[in-house]
């Protein structure tokens, strides 16, 4: 059997290629998973698994790492499958404002080549979206505790404040194999008006209605800066009076729900401080 090892990792980055010396969100060996199998190689995931609105309570529960086969004291908690897809769903909570988002996954897998399957993670996905292009596929380092890093950067607004699905498709083959996976984070400071119109800008809304928007946290600003906080409310109000309106039509009800949360924490911040 061959026993040429590798450790994989994925470091999911929002804003920085470098390392973050965060707060820790999930760490290895955490429970929680959810867990299922296909039952054929190269079987694709099922549609359902990805969806935040799922009801995942009948599957199987275990604790990271999942795997198979023994590498040195790269063991694993809850055993997979061999040959079949295994698919993971873990729910992890991230506060509002977090930035430099890492998600490192690690797990051990012996290289097989000629088989007619994308061996390794096949996927990664966050909310629902997924962060990775292709198979990350296996190879060969010789060692158990050898590490490689891959870095890939997810789009801001995939993250959502609180809780965040990371669904996670992964093809063995018939060699030891291990997953496990760990979130780290900075936490961000509250948000700001002038934060809040450059992700107006950035939703590439119609004209006429991101022009609307802006004018408003621009009047809005202009009342925090003149001392005229009731104002400024009232100004903030109307802002999200109409992204409730547009919210499901021009706007996506996810970025409806980040920008109505945002304004929330505006408004509070402008009140704790009158």
């Amino acid at each position: 059997m061959m026993r040429n090892l590798f450790v994989f990792s994925i470091v999911v980055l929002m804003a920085s290629a470098a390392a973050v010396a965060g707060e820790e969100f999930l760490s290895y060996g955490s429970d929680g998973y959810k867990h299922t199998s296909a039952g054929w190689p190269g079987a694709p995931i099922p549609p359902q698994l990805i969806d935040l609105n799922y009801d995942d309570s009948m599957m199987p529960s275990g604790s990271a790492a999942f795997g198979w086969g023994e590498c040195g004291v790269m063991d694993y908690n809850t055993q997979g499958p061999l040959w079949v897809p295994t698919f993971l769903r873990k729910w992890v909570d991230l506060p509002a404002g977090a930035t430099n988002i890492q998600i490192t996954v690690a797990g051990p897998g012996v290289h097989v080549s000629g088989t007619p399957y994308d061996l390794g993670i096949r996927r990664l996905y966050v909310n629902g979206i997924s962060v990775t292009e292709g198979t990350i596929g296996y190879e060969a380092l010789g060692a158990c505790d050898n590490i490689l890093e891959y870095t890939i950067n997810v789009p801001d607004n995939t993250i959502n404040e609180g809780a965040n699905l990371i669904t996670i498709w992964i093809q063995p083959w018939n060699q030891p194999w291990r997953f496990d996976m760990r979130v780290e984070a900075e936490e961000g400071g509250e948000p700001t008006i002038e934060e809040l119109t450059n992700t107006i800008l950035e939703l590439d809304l119609p004209e006429g209605i991101e022009n609307s928007l802006t004018s408003k946290l621009d009047a809005a600003l202009a009342s925090t800066e003149e001392g005229k906080t009731n104002t400024a409310v009232n100004q903030l109000n109307a802002f999200k009076n109409q992204v409730e309106a547009q919210s499901g039509k021009k706007i996506s009800p996810k970025d409806a729900e980040a920008l109505l949360a945002s304004a929330d924490a505006i408004i509070e911040a402008i009140e704790s401080g009158a």
